[in-house]
Formats: structure tokens, sequence, C-alpha cells
């Protein structure tokens, strides 16, 4: 019980060692959930060669079988991912995603290095370049800056507001329908 005003409860938890059997005593503020090891020093030395003895077989055991002790995947975000990135293989066929990565970044494979060149070079990269005019219906040269300028802005959002929608393609058309319709087909000339 407390000796004084205010003062927690303790408790004294007695022990005997199974190794030689001596008996000792402890005070503590609440009961631990691990016993403490025997004080005297043969034990200490005698439970270090078994700790020793213990690690040595299982390191033998280990190389033996070629299994590791290790549990991996017991943490249920763990399983999560694990599972994310299966189904994400199968579904699209990827064998190579990053492992291993942090908070917010990608685990989509690199791209090739010649896909990744042209990614790098859409906007910009050569010195001019041939684009297609769909007013004139002819093609006009473009230069590495001005394919720059054009790239940050779309990025930025400059070009947001001149998508079209299928009304204004085709008002007539019902609400759902799809987009293209078959007119005719024509077989080639043989």
């Amino acid at each position: 019980m407390p000796q004084s005003y205010l003062e927690s409860r303790r408790y004294r938890v007695t022990y005997q060692c199974e190794r030689c059997g001596k008996s000792f005593r402890r005070v503590y503020a609440s009961v631990p959930a691990k016993d403490p090891a025997c004080p005297r020093a043969e034990c200490v030395a005698a439970a270090a060669t078994a700790d020793m003895q213990r690690q040595i077989d299982n390191l033998q055991m280990m190389l033996l079988t070629g299994e590791t002790p290790a549990h991996v995947g017991g943490n249920t975000q763990v399983r999560a991912i694990d599972e994310t990135a299966k189904i994400v293989m199968q579904d699209y066929s990827l064998t190579d995603l990053k492992d291993n990565v942090r908070e917010g970044e990608a685990v989509a494979p690199k791209l090739p290095p010649a896909q990744q060149q042209a990614a790098d070079n859409y906007f910009g990269g050569a010195a001019s370049r041939k684009v297609p005019d769909f007013m004139t219906g002819g093609s006009g040269t473009v230069s590495s800056r001005q394919m720059q300028q054009i790239g940050r802005r779309a990025l930025a959002g400059a070009y947001r507001g001149m998508a079209v929608t299928q009304k204004m393609i085709a008002p007539n058309m019902p609400e759902g329908a799809p987009p293209l319709t078959l007119v005719r087909t024509e077989r080639g000339a043989k």
C-alpha cells in the first residue's frame, strides 16, 4: 500500500530462478509483463551461453533449409500494398513495378529510353518541327521555342475552354448516343 498521501501503489514481486533456484525480490510501480533475469553472475553467464547456442542452432537450421525466420506480410498495410501491386500487375500485365517507394512517388515502371526521349521532347527538343494546320489543311513549321511556350500554356490550363461537346458537333443527336455513326462500308479495289 502507499506509504504517504497521494503516493502510487507499489508492488513487491518475488521471483525464483529456474536455473539455480535462487529467490529474489523486486519492487515495481506496476507489475511487469516480462520476468527479469536472475542477478547471480553464474546464471547471467549461463543465460548468455544458452542464448548464443540458440542463435547458432537457428542459423544452422536456416542454412540447411534455406528459409529465413522473418515473418513478412503480417502487417495489414503491407498486405494491402502487396495485394494492390499484384492486382495492377495482373490487370495491366506489368511485371516491373518499382517497390520500396515513398509516399507520393509513382510505382509505374520507367519508359524505355526511346519513349522517354520522345515524351521529353514532345513540346521541344528539335530546332523546328512541321505541324499540321487544321484550318488550311496544309502544314507549317513551328520553332522549338514556340512549342515550349505552347507546352507551358497547356500545362497551365490555357486550352481548357477549347474543348467541344457532343451537342456542339451534332445538336440533333440524342443524349447518350455514340458520337460516331457508320454511314457505309466499301470494299477495297483488287
